[in-house]
Order: C-alpha cells, then structure tokens, then sequence
C-alpha cells in the first residue's frame, strides 16, 4: 500500500470512527507522507521554482488582503513565473504544497525576528538591573561588625 492510501485509509477510519487514533502511528504517517512530499515539491520545481514560489508568496503577503485573496495572488504569480522559466507542467498540488512550505517559513522567520527583537532588548534591561544588584549585594551580605 502506497503512503497516500495509508494516509487516505487511516483518515477514513478515523472519520467513520472505527480507529482509535494511535498517536503515533499517526504521527508517522504523517511525517512520511510530508517527508515524501517535500521531496517531491523539491524534485519537481527545483531550486528556481522554489524562489519563483517564496518570492511569489512574499509579495502576496506584502500585498496584504484576505487569506483567499493572498493566495490567488501568489498563484497567479506563480503560474506566470513558471511558464516564463519553462517549467509549466508543475501538478498544481505540487504548487500548492510548495506554498504551504512558504507560508510556514514566512512565518517562521517572522516569528524569530520579533523574538529576537524582543531578545534584543532583554538582555540590557537584564544587564541594568543585574549591575544594580550586584552593586547592593557585597554591602548586604558582606562581613558583619560586632
């Protein structure tokens, strides 16, 4: 049995309630099923087609507007980016996949900027108030006079 249909058929018991889910078997299906369609996404569209489907996803997303609204820009982008650069026979689920990974690393990277931002910020703070303290400490703790 292929992944898909291991995939197919574990989200049809669990739908007709005749699989109580094991979790982890779950979780390898899962993982096998995105591993092998990574792989595919990378095979198929390489490394032009992959910038052709990041640069289209972030200027979508600088565009602003709805989720569906976004995504119909970047996949209208796409598709002409990709017949410009000769590769025009990528399966549109092979595109879509491409921009989930995308918007997932869009994120991700957003996400790691404001942290470090905020990291950024912490630690002087952090310093200021650790020098203050330690300046405090030796008079509070140090040798008492009889």
């Amino acid at each position: 049995m292929s992944i898909i249909q291991d995939v197919e058929q574990f989200f049809e018991n669990l739908w007709n309630n005749v699989l109580k889910p094991d979790v982890q078997k779950a979780e390898q299906v899962v993982e096998v099923f995105f591993q092998q369609a990574e792989t595919a996404v990378e095979n198929e569209l390489g490394v032009e087609g992959l910038k052709i489907v990041t640069d289209a996803v972030s200027a979508a997303e600088l565009a602003g507007g709805s989720g569906p609204q976004k995504l119909q820009a970047a996949q209208a982008a796409i598709a002409s980016d990709l017949s410009a650069a000769n590769l025009a026979n990528v399966a549109q689920n092979t595109i879509n996949v491409a921009i989930e990974g995308a918007v997932a690393q869009l994120k991700s990277s957003q996400t790691q900027d404001a942290s470090q931002q905020q990291g950024g910020a912490a630690p002087a703070a952090g310093n200021d108030n650790g020098s203050g303290s330690t300046g405090s400490s030796p008079d509070s703790t140090g040798p008492s006079t009889k």
